[in-house]
């Protein structure tokens, strides 16, 4: 099959996550988040380094996206890139100095930008590419909601650990803590995907 008739919507919704949502109108985020970039532009190397609850840091998750979107790149120029890829790597890069943060920022800006470029561009591809190229989209957001859980425990509470609230008692209602996070949430700007459960398995 050929994507032409889905490029637009593909690069649409990625370019939403990265670069962030408009005021008038928005499909992923909450109508003027910021996105990923910017999120992360906003972190010192330090906060990107802490270790949190999943055994990861922000730098490491940040590492993982570029290693991900690399090989979709090599892929969409024709290479076969999966075949021998290294996904846990990218886990034991945990920590960062300002400039390697700075790097590594710039790193993802760039891929990210060249799948952007791809996904906007009609191509042939069997069902099993078109469920990767789709799959992108979903596994960036993805990341984007475990970061954000992890930021968010971190502005509140001066450290990184699961998220940190639970179900009250009260029919519907959330902990004070789940609480605090979601007002600094809309506060900071930062892009509405928080859940109300904390995933425990580990880095994905």
């Amino acid at each position: 099959m050929n994507t032409k008739d889905l490029a637009n919507s593909l690069k649409a919704l990625f370019d939403e996550l990265i670069d962030g949502a408009p005021k008038t109108g928005a499909y992923m985020l909450n109508r003027g988040d910021p996105g990923l970039l910017k999120s992360l532009d906003r972190l010192s190397a330090a906060d990107a380094s802490k270790i949190h609850g999943d055994g990861s840091s922000i730098a490491a998750h940040v590492d993982h996206l570029t290693y991900g979107l690399s090989l979709m790149n090599r892929w969409a120029a024709g290479a076969n890139p999966f075949k021998g890829a290294n996904w846990a790597a990218a886990w034991e890069r945990t920590t960062v100095s300002e400039a390697e943060w700075a790097e590594r920022r710039n790193a993802l800006r760039q891929e990210a930008a060249n799948w952007s470029k791809a996904l906007g561009t009609p191509r042939d591809v069997s069902d099993i590419e078109l469920n990767g190229m789709i799959g992108s989209i979903g596994h960036l957001a993805y990341h984007i909601g475990r970061r954000n859980r992890t930021v968010l425990a971190f502005l509140t509470y001066g450290r990184f650990s699961h998220w940190p609230g639970r179900r009250t008692g009260v029919r519907g209602g959330y902990s004070r803590s789940v609480r605090s996070i979601w007002l600094l949430n809309r506060g900071a700007g930062i892009d509405g995907w928080v859940g109300s459960e904390q995933s425990q398995d580990g880095p994905v």
